[in-house]
């Protein structure tokens, strides 16, 4: 089981928000160290800094212990609670000295949602375009794209799936042209991989 795999099987034991696994996810693929750690000492961190950015703080004892539980007990966090503690603030401290930062980006759905705001796509295209960035992130192959393209390539995707023009490059709903960027190499990548997440042509 990888680290995104980690991350996403204990942010459900938690009960976390799906934009919480996702900031875990990404502060897991910034993360700079030379040897990223898929352990589940290492998972808990990534949720327990992940939850203080989006406002769905944990405690640190709860999350180890239920790390511990979802791991079969090999933390032995009734034995071991101060000691796994003290490591667990370690590996945070190198975190944020790694991708200190990290703070002020955003979550792909965040951008969606602030495309959105600005007029970029409509209702119907948003609720795709989120809908399609949750099962994205959910994939470790997305992580070598930036947030924005991302965010970008959930939106094109959006417009195919809603029937949406691409002429001269340029988006058109309903004959009327969406002001959106054209393709870059970069969001055609990632249009590249939903288009195999969800086996569409």
């Amino acid at each position: 089981m990888n680290l995104f795999q980690r991350i996403e099987q204990l942010g459900g034991a938690l009960s976390l928000p799906q934009r919480t696994v996702t900031r875990a996810k990404m502060l897991g693929a910034r993360n700079r160290e030379k040897s990223r750690d898929a352990g589940f000492l290492h998972v808990a961190v990534y949720l327990f800094l992940a939850g203080k950015i989006e406002e769905t703080f944990l405690q640190l004892d709860v999350i180890l212990q239920r790390t511990d539980e979802v791991c079969g007990g090999r933390l032995a966090f009734s034995r071991e609670q101060g000691r796994l503690i003290d490591r667990a603030i370690e590996i945070e401290d190198r975190l944020l000295k790694s991708i200190g930062f990290f703070f002020s980006f955003k979550t792909p759905q965040q951008m969606i949602q602030d495309y959105a705001r600005r007029g970029v796509l409509d209702s119907v295209s948003e609720k795709v375009a989120l809908t399609v960035a949750n099962d994205i992130v959910t994939e470790e192959k997305c992580f070598v794209f930036s947030t924005n393209d991302i965010a970008c390539g959930c939106i094109v995707f959006s417009f195919v799936l809603c029937g949406h023009a691409y002429k001269d490059r340029k988006w058109y709903c309903q004959d009327t042209e969406v002001c959106f960027p054209a393709c870059t190499e970069k969001v055609a990548g990632v249009c590249d991989l939903l288009c195999s997440l969800y086996k569409t042509i």
